[in-house]
């Protein structure tokens, strides 16, 4: 149990590590430096030297690492005695989630990321990273420490405080959401509010870049 909980921590943590690199390159428009190839970079499998190839080569490199992780941490999950089902279920639910994400990205540097590959590139990686966890809190259920962690993975008694696990849950499905539309703002380059609480002095959302940005708004004044 002790090296399953390992697997999965590690890929938590790796998991972080990708996202803070994609960040990175998102950021620092190093998300092109291989061109649009892939798994290959700028069609030689070492990137050249400089800025941007070397960030988006770590982030496919990182990528790697946590697949490996996610499918170590699934098969060691079915092998492990003890572990619960939906343990199990969390670690081969993620194990899928990084699979199409990873798929998904490699489109997005074929085609040049549009906007509805990008969208889903990025709700597939927080889906995986929400399996990534709760495996983690399944397996420290299972092994019993760390406590703090064992206890979110402990089914919920009858004295679960049923209000505010549903303020919780509408709270993070809102959340999520927002960061839906985030995604679509960037990716789209829907900047058409220009003003608040009124879109653009005014605009009606009739146009699509507009109902994303307004749609964002609507969502940060809640």
């Amino acid at each position: 149990m002790t090296r399953l909980y390992r697997f999965a921590l590690a890929t938590v943590l790796a998991t972080l590590a990708l996202i803070a690199i994609g960040s990175l390159a998102r950021l620092h428009l190093a998300g092109s430096g291989c061109g649009n190839d892939w798994p290959r970079c700028n069609g030689s499998w070492l990137p050249a030297l400089g800025w941007e190839p070397p960030v988006e080569y770590a982030h496919r490199v990182v990528a790697v690492a946590v697949i490996v992780c996610a499918a170590t941490t699934a098969l060691t999950a079915f092998k492990t005695p003890g572990v619960s089902p939906k343990g199990r279920l969390f670690a081969a639910a993620g194990l899928g989630a990084i699979l199409v994400q990873s798929l998904v990205g490699g489109f997005a540097a074929r085609w040049g990321a549009p906007a509805g590959i990008a969208i889903l590139h990025l709700a597939s990686a927080m889906l995986f990273l929400g399996f990534a966890l709760l495996t983690l809190a399944a397996v420290a259920a299972a092994r019993g420490t760390p406590r703090w962690l064992a206890d979110l993975g402990r089914t919920a008694g009858t004295s679960v405080d049923r209000p505010f696990a549903i303020v919780a849950a509408s709270g993070a499905a809102i959340a999520r959401i927002l960061l839906i539309f985030d995604a679509s703002t960037s990716a789209t380059g829907a900047l058409a509010c220009a003003t608040w609480p009124l879109c653009a002095g005014g605009a009606d959302g009739a146009d699509a870049p507009a109902v994303i940005h307004l749609g964002k708004l609507e969502y940060n004044k809640k």
